[in-house]
């Protein structure tokens, strides 16, 4: 595999990973504010 073929693949996963940390951070705020909505 060309170099710049594995750079472009290791930028595109780079990119989904920061998605998904994103992602998973706001599923777990939605996850606190149904806990604290539950509470009250």
């Amino acid at each position: 595999m060309p170099r710049s073929e594995l750079a472009v693949t290791l930028d595109e996963l780079s990119g989904h990973l920061f998605a998904a940390r994103a992602l998973d951070s706001e599923l777990r705020d939605l996850v606190d504010a149904g806990r604290r909505t539950g509470r009250e």
